[in-house]
């Protein structure tokens, strides 16, 4: 997405900024001044996926590393709640209901393991 190009952008200005001794740090007297850069990725963020909040540098070299466990998350969770509600979704659609059940919830709880797991990665 467009927001994490930028964040991407970001991150490497200040790094090529920072091999320079340029970061926009100005010190007076000991005191350090943060620019526009450092503050932007300084700030916190909350991430629906791990249910918390991180600071937004954390989240950048996070996602830029680790782009398929979102997606593994999402689909271990769709899967999780489609065999667990089958029987539901069987007589929503009109369709027979699935044999045996005993089955789709045992692979329903092992989805929802698998995506338990990915989440605390």
């Amino acid at each position: 997405s467009s927001c994490a190009m930028k964040a991407v952008v970001w991150c490497a200005v200040a790094s090529v900024a920072g091999a320079f001794g340029t970061s926009g740090r100005s010190g007076v007297r000991g005191q350090v001044r943060m620019g526009p850069r450092e503050s932007f990725l300084k700030k916190a963020e909350w991430d629906l996926v791990s249910g918390r909040s991180w600071r937004r540098e954390t989240l950048f070299r996070y996602s830029s590393s680790n782009q398929s466990e979102p997606l593994r998350l999402v689909l271990f969770a769709t899967l999780a709640l489609s065999l667990l509600c089958c029987e539901a979704l069987a007589s929503a659609v009109g369709a027979p209901k699935p044999e045996p059940v005993a089955a789709y919830y045992a692979g329903g709880v092992a989805a929802s393991a698998l995506c338990a797991r990915e989440r605390n990665r």
